[in-house]
Order: structure tokens, then C-alpha cells, then sequence
């Protein structure tokens, strides 16, 4: 899972620069243009991906409903409220990113069509990073357990949310670096939530499970950007603290998501997962006789 969340930040960095490098030559239309052959692209190998999957429908029993095994199921609610939480807070910072870095840039003496190119450039850097905190993640995940990598990322993510608008004016340096921490820790949990939702649901619910995760996690994805917007225009763009208090907006909901992980971590059935994982780890470790 981790791997394939890595390919889907790859994706976004290759989308962003190329829009860095088109912006500046044929602007906003020739950079729709050529990332509009992503999805073409993609499509195609679904389509061939698809031919070769075997297509696998679990029985449910008699007694199985969804109420039951998934709104009633305390572990995948709480899996899928921080996911909620998470996906604000991430899909807001991605929407975000490269207008205030290009308004950092800008605030540096840069003219305005060169700071739009420069943000993307570093919001894809910001990206790959992410790509690579997917796959860290992902093995770490199984190495100590779900919930105590969901909620270190979480605790860091929320953190940086909470300083991250607040540097534009000070050193690139400083923005970059904090920039490549929050974007590592904000993506980190990402496959963790989406492995750690077919451990507990049924495998007869587990897709309507993580379709209801991914309804409200891109639906509260969908909103936080326009929050954010909204507290941009409140304050105007040109108030020193506009940037702060709409990245703040995001870290709230990055709080609500390492309070979901802390509720999770103390629930039996993610004890009992833990445990899994260090007996699995335990016998990994033991060469073979």
C-alpha cells in the first residue's frame, strides 16, 4: 500500500513540474494541455492492469449488515475519522502550497509569473518527498504496528501545520526545510489508514468500508481548501497573519486526527494487532534452521 501511495505522489511531482517548466513558457493553457495526457496515460494501464486482476467477491453471512460491521465497528470508525481529519489537513496543504510558496518567493524580491514557477518546482520536491514517506511509513507500519506510525506522523503533521504559514517573510531556507518535514509526515499515515481499514472490517465489507472512508475523507478534502480560501479573503493576502491562521485551519484537523489515533491506539482489537506484529517481526528475526 505504501508503495503504491509513493507511485501516487510520483504522479503529482511529474504533474507539478511540469507545470513549473510550462507556466513560464505558454502559461496556463499549454500546462492544461500537457498534464491533460496524464489521465489518458493512466487510463490506459488501468485498462491493461485490470485484464490480468482476478476478480475476487467475498460471501457474506446471514447476520452481516453494514451498520454492523462497519458503522457500529468502533476500530473502522475511528480509521475512518482520522482518515477524515487527515485528508483535510493534507488535501488542504496540497491544494495550497504552491501559492504561498510562490507568495514567499514573491515576498523575496521574486516577479510574480517566476515565483508561480518556482513554487511548483519545490511543491513537487515537497511531493517526492512525500513519496518517500509512504514507503518509509508503510515499513515501518509493519515493523511496529499501525497506530503508533499513524500517530507519530499525525503529531508532527499537526505541528507543522500550526507554524508552516506563519514563516512566509523569513528565510527560504527555513520555509524549505519545514516545507520538506510537513510534507513527509502529512502523506506518512496516508497507506497506513487504508491497510489499517481492512484489518478490522470484514472482508465482505471492506470495500463498501473503504468507500465510505474515501466519501468523506475527499468530501472533507473538497471543503478544506475553501476554508482555507475564505480566511485568505477575510484577512487579506496582504495581512501578516493571513497564511498563518488559514495553515492553522488545517492544523486543527490534524489534531482531530492524532486524537482518532490515540482513542485507536487504546482500543483491544488494535492491541491484539499489535501484538500480531511483534510475533510476526519475532519470528522474521529467527534464521532459519
Amino acid at each position: 500500500m505504501g508503495a503504491y501511495l509513493a507511485g501516487h505522489s510520483l504522479g503529482l511531482a511529474l504533474a507539478l513540474l511540469i507545470a513549473g517548466t510550462a507556466i513560464p513558457r505558454g502559461g496556463y493553457v499549454l500546462t492544461f494541455w500537457l498534464l491533460a495526457f496524464g489521465p489518458v496515460g493512466g487510463g490506459a494501464l488501468a485498462w491493461f492492469a485490470v485484464q490480468s486482476t482476478t476478480n475476487v467477491v467475498n460471501t457474506r453471512g446471514h447476520a452481516q449488515r453494514f451498520g454492523g460491521e462497519v458503522l457500529k465497528n468502533r476500530p473502522a470508525m475511528l480509521v475512518i475519522v482520522g482518515y477524515t481529519t487527515h485528508s483535510w489537513e493534507l488535501l488542504g496543504m496540497w491544494a495550497w502550497t504552491p501559492a504561498f510558496l510562490a507568495a514567499c518567493f514573491v515576498a523575496a524580491g521574486s516577479e510574480l509569473t517566476r515565483g508561480a514557477g518556482l513554487g511548483a518546482y519545490l511543491t513537487s520536491l515537497f511531493h517526492l518527498t512525500g513519496m518517500a514517506a509512504s514507503l518509509l511509513a508503510g515499513l515501518f507500519a509493519d515493523r511496529f504496528g499501525r497506530t503508533p506510525v499513524i500517530l507519530a506522523m499525525a503529531a508532527v503533521s499537526a505541528g507543522c501545520s500550526f507554524v508552516f504559514g506563519w514563516l512566509i517573510g523569513t528565510s527560504l531556507a527555513v520555509v524549505v526545510g519545514v516545507g520538506v518535514l510537513y510534507s513527509f509526515a502529512a502523506l506518512g499515515d496516508s497507506p497506513i489508514y487504508s491497510t489499517a481499514i481492512t484489518e478490522v472490517v470484514a472482508p465482505a465489507y471492506r470495500g463498501a468500508a473503504l468507500a465510505l472512508r474515501s466519501l468523506l475523507g475527499y468530501g472533507a478534502g473538497a471543503v478544506a481548501p475553501l476554508l482555507f480560501g475564505a480566511i485568505l479573503d477575510w484577512y487579506g493576502v496582504g495581512h501578516a497573519g493571513a497564511w498563518g491562521w488559514a495553515f492553522v485551519s488545517l492544523g486543527i484537523a490534524g489534531a482531530g486526527a492524532v486524537a482518532s489515533a490515540v482513542l485507536l491506539y487504546l482500543t483491544p482489537e488494535a492491541a491484539a494487532l499489535r501484538q500480531r506484529h511483534v510475533a510476526r517481526a519475532a519470528a522474521a528475526s529467527v534464521p532459519a534452521r
